[in-house]
């Protein structure tokens, strides 16, 4: 898989992290994305989506768990309605909510 915005980042090494780790990262993108939103600049905060959806699919994609996968392509359907125009009907701050959880797992 080629990264377009976490060039240094390798499958092996995310593959490392945990879950819930793997997880605050893709939460940190989602974070930076409200902020964008706060101050009305669309264009970082479509950029903040790009990053979080980017760092799923290295998740996707290094994950072998069944229920993991479901749960976290249901994340990226999530974070990809905020890219286009879907009926999936969810706000920003529930998402940043729901992965803001994952700080409290070790």
């Amino acid at each position: 898989m080629q990264l377009t915005h976490h060039k240094g980042l390798n499958l092996e090494r995310w593959a490392a992290f945990p879950l819930h780790t793997q997880l605050l990262n893709v939460g940190s993108e989602i974070s930076r994305a409200r902020e964008m939103r706060r101050a009305g600049d669309r264009l970082q905060e479509e950029r903040c989506y790009e990053r979080a959806l980017e760092l799923i699919d290295i998740t996707i994609e290094t994950t072998r768990n069944i229920a993991q996968l479901r749960e976290l392509t249901l994340l990226r359907e999530a974070v990809a309605s905020f890219t286009a125009k879907s009926e999936l009907n969810i706000s920003l701050d529930l998402l940043y909510n729901y992965l803001l959880q994952f700080s409290t797992l070790k």
